[in-house]
């Protein structure tokens, strides 16, 4: 007897076969016609016909969704399919699950969705090794809070807390730029108020913001290169731009513009007088629950915009964020942001702030739009401030959702 995958014993099948195989896989249906049974498994989404004409009282007890082991001989139905003729059931694992569950693990698209998502991963890990990069890895509980006006997620045991679960990978990296390292990158998750996102992020050393828009730029082309060799993809104009390494570049000012069919020109260089607009002309900003600092990437985020071409968006008002360096002579930051076609949210890209008092002078400005508390812990100094303060040089830095890659494949 001979131990063989379903996907093997479908590829060698010939009904002169005279040898017994052993097959296992996951039950997915079960019928009675007369005296025979006919049972479908599943191995690896290769699906067999097991037929049973002796012994049946054996097989009485299988069940949809069971896992088993069964073997017996090639044998070609009368309605020509390639079938499995048992002669004996070696091994039943009963599913005492329910039923949705089962729906779950009978579901290609899930497994699909799966390889495609540690493929990913390990194409992005292959793409940054073969640059020098070197992987790192943040703590997961941290003592002080860093998560800006995220809701703080802590983790605690027997009412005492434990720390803080982390919402950024951003310090160990900065952390080890400090000692030496120049390119670093990191794949993990974090927390931020209800949600768990998993992020890629990672700095450069001594890197300008174009040389960095051309190492996501072609970081993406790669992926979907290296994907579509394996896996069905909708190819079209949009997708293709990305393997093309062809994106269009548009101002922040000229996206807004675009989008709400208006000049936003005279309020865009003040948060209070754009969120007066706002307001005004009755945009899809949910106001109410975003501070002035998260207006511009609300803007263009909740607007329901869909991108149909891969887009880089520069030249961010300084007043949306305290991280980025803002560019000498101009009230923009060295900051963009990359979309991808036919999805909501994008990349953030940008050069770190080094000069320390212009971060703090920043960050107090932003945490005043918050309307928190002194005591609350999200006005506390994070260890950010810390890694700052020791001087630290001109950083490229990125951070992107790795998953957003698996919405191109056709599950």
């Amino acid at each position: 007897m001979q131990k063989i995958k379903v996907e093997k014993f479908i590829d060698i099948f010939s009904s002169s076969d005279p040898n017994i195989y052993e097959v296992e896989g996951r039950v997915k249906s079960v019928r009675k016609m007369k005296n025979t049974f006919f049972l479908d498994i599943v191995d690896d989404f290769e699906k067999l016909q097991i037929i049973v004409q002796e012994n049946l009282e054996k097989f009485e007890d299988i069940f949809v969704g069971d896992y088993v082991k069964i073997c017996g001989e090639m044998h070609l139905s009368k309605t020509g399919e390639q079938s499995l003729l048992a002669t004996e059931k070696i091994s039943c694992l009963r599913f005492n699950g329910k039923p949705e569950k089962l729906k779950e693990i009978l579901s290609k698209d899930n497994f699909r969705k799966y390889e495609i998502k540690f493929l990913i991963r390990k194409k992005i890990r292959d793409f940054f090794s073969e640059k020098g990069f070197i992987e790192t890895d943040t703590k997961i509980l941290s003592t002080r809070y860093n998560g800006g006006r995220s809701f703080p997620v802590y983790s605690s045991y027997l009412n005492n807390v434990l720390g803080y679960n982390r919402t950024t990978l951003e310090e160990k990296m900065q952390e080890l730029i400090l000692f030496g390292f120049e390119n670093i990158f990191q794949i993990g998750n974090i927390f931020r108020s209800d949600k768990e996102l998993t992020f890629l992020e990672g700095y450069v050393k001594n890197m300008d913001l174009f040389s960095g828009e051309k190492l996501i730029i072609e970081l993406c082309s790669y992926l979907i290169s290296e994907l579509k060799v394996r896996y069905e993809i909708r190819l079209d104009d949009g997708i293709e731009n990305i393997v093309t390494c062809s994106w269009r570049k548009m101002s922040y000012l000229d996206i807004v513009n675009l989008i709400y069919s208006t000049d936003l020109s005279e309020v865009i260089g003040s948060p209070s007088k754009l969120r007066s607009f706002i307001v005004k002309n009755k945009f899809n900003v949910n106001i109410k629950n975003t501070s002035d600092d998260s207006l511009a990437d609300a803007l263009i985020d909740e607007s329901g915009f869909i991108f149909n071409c891969p887009t880089i968006v520069s030249d961010f008002p300084i007043w949306c964020s305290p991280l980025y360096k803002k560019n000498i002579g101009t009230q923009f930051l060295e900051r963009a942001k990359m979309y991808l076609p036919y999805q909501t949210g994008g990349f953030d890209l940008g050069i770190q702030e080094n000069n320390f008092n212009s971060f703090k002078q920043r960050l107090d400005e932003q945490k005043s739009y918050w309307a928190f508390s002194k005591d609350d812990i999200r006005m506390k100094e994070g260890e950010l401030s810390d890694l700052l303060s020791c001087g630290v040089l001109d950083l490229f830095g990125f951070g992107l959702n790795p998953d957003r890659f698996i919405n191109f494949f056709d599950l």
